[in-house]
């Protein structure tokens, strides 16, 4: 499910917690940006035009180093805008699908053949 900032920080005590009681030194504050962040990347995130926020360096973060396929759900369409940067930028490229497109299984099995990026846009919670 989704991550928001209270789970993150809920998450993050827990770390705490047991780093400490396994006496494994760390810094008094630590972020997923300090720990897990590569500038070189989160610098090429911000040219893609992702907000230069916390919480969406972490989102990106996240997304980075998933196994699996994220969901967003993005109100403000910041990250859609993001992700069709990053994907024009990729070597694979990047196809956007819609539920309302004829051929959005033939987009979405091309994508899943070929390596690409496919971005579904406008997927109800149905």
């Amino acid at each position: 499910g989704a991550f928001g900032v209270a789970d993150r920080q809920e998450l993050q005590k827990k770390w705490v917690a047991a780093l400490d009681s396994k006496r494994i030194q760390r810094s008094q504050q630590f972020t997923l940006k300090e720990i897990l962040g590569d500038p070189d990347k989160i610098r090429h995130w911000a040219i893609c035009e992702l907000p230069d926020d916390l919480v969406s360096i972490e989102n990106s973060i996240i997304m980075d180093t998933a196994r699996r396929w994220p969901l967003m759900i993005d109100p403000q369409g910041q990250a859609n805008r993001y992700v069709k940067n990053m994907g024009r930028m990729s070597t694979t490229g990047l196809d956007v699908g819609k539920l309302s497109q004829a051929n959005f299984l033939r987009t979405l099995e091309l994508g899943i053949q070929f390596g690409k990026w496919v971005l579904l846009e406008n997927i109800g919670e149905d």
